[in-house]
């Protein structure tokens, strides 16, 4: 039986379902904001808060270009994260708030950068976003720290699904969480395949199955998510679903997520209790993790790949100071992050100049002669 610790309380087969309100960028760079999300949060009945840390220049060129919001507005990526980056100083507050509230403090890291900041923060478990999935120099760091991690497989296939816990648990026996869910915002219904969670449950001995719930209503997912053996469930939380932002419009409010959180422990007690359950065959789908239709312009946006930061010249070699693993948005992807360790070392050279903030593939790089 699959189970980790996540502060002071067990998550897993035979234990209450983890529910994780995520706050994710939603404070909207106030951190006033951010401690009320947390009480309100507590209030509600959840059992941890999460927050997402990055820096724009980690996570996206400047030339990445527009992206469709779920309200319908097209924006410029990095300038709208820039404006939502959350401070570093902000860690100890956060993280005093959900110790005085009694909740667990989650964060999610998008780079190296970030696994190396929150060595020095009070926090309870590591998230990877569905877009990092592949990120394989950040997931070797992660699988080197002793905390807990729990990994979503939005717009994934079965193949990203499998490596991934290759490179998080190498031996097999490490314990993490792993989350079905739906890029989409909100997901549809229809596209969600709740049995996905049982196939990670029956392919991962060593996988907490879950599911992070992008879809509209607040309650069907989550419910139908215990029915099918889920034990952590995540939903986007917000103060007021009416504020400025781009993720705020599919989140749960306060009321809302309250009845999620009543809803998913009295599904839990008649499961417990071995009530027969109605299964929704809409939201319970295939049990194949695939790409739904609605998550390949994400994927094509948001799976990372080899990137320019500095102009390189023909010749030069490849190096951290001039490469780095990052989201394309509208640019061509370059090369799979699981190429980086190699592409960094040293031992390659480009074969003609690169312009900066530019996909690198196989065809720039060259092996330079000893």
């Amino acid at each position: 039986m699959a189970v980790m610790q996540v502060g002071d309380r067990l998550v897993g087969d035979e234990q209450p379902v983890l529910l994780v309100a995520e706050c994710g960028i939603n404070h909207n760079g106030s951190l006033d904001m951010a401690l009320e999300m947390i009480d309100a949060a507590a209030s509600a009945g959840v059992d941890a808060v999460k927050f997402q840390l990055f820096r724009a220049q980690g996570m996206y060129t400047p030339k990445a270009g527009r992206y469709r919001t779920a309200t319908g507005d097209m924006v410029e990526i990095y300038p709208l994260m820039e404006e939502v980056e959350l401070p570093l100083e902000w860690l100890p507050e956060l993280s005093a708030r959900c110790r005085q509230r009694d909740v667990k403090f989650v964060m999610t890291v998008c780079d190296e950068w970030c696994v190396e900041q929150m060595e020095q923060a009070d926090f309870d478990c590591y998230k990877v976003a569905s877009y990092e999935i592949s990120h394989v120099p950040m997931l070797i760091q992660l699988a080197r720290r002793d905390k807990p991690i729990i990994i979503s497989s939005g717009a994934a296939n079965i193949g990203d699904v499998v490596r991934a816990g290759e490179w998080l648990a190498p031996d097999g026996r490490r314990a993490f969480g792993l989350l079905q869910c739906e890029a989409a915002y909100p997901a549809d219904p229809s596209e969600m395949n709740l049995r996905v969670i049982e196939t990670y449950r029956r392919l991962f001995p060593n996988v907490i199955a879950g599911l992070s719930d992008h879809s509209a209503d607040a309650v069907r997912a989550p419910v139908q998510a215990v029915y099918h053996g889920a034990k952590i469930i995540e939903k986007h939380f917000t103060l007021d679903r009416n504020l400025p932002g781009a993720d705020h419009s599919f989140a749960v409010d306060p009321p809302d997520l309250a009845r999620l959180a009543e809803a998913v422990r009295a599904a839990e007690a008649a499961v417990a209790a071995g009530e027969p359950v109605e299964i929704d065959e809409e939201l319970a789908g295939s049990p194949v993790r695939r790409q739904a239709d609605a998550e390949q312009m994400l994927r094509d946006f948001a799976y990372r790949g080899v990137f320019s930061i500095k102009p390189i010249a023909a010749g030069e070699r490849l190096s951290p100071d001039n490469i780095r693993v990052l989201r394309p948005g509208e640019l061509s992807q370059g090369m799979h992050p699981r190429y980086y360790p190699l592409l960094s070392s040293g031992k390659y050279a480009a074969t003609r100049d690169i312009p900066q903030y530019t996909g690198v593939d196989w065809d720039d790089v060259l092996v330079p002669a000893r």
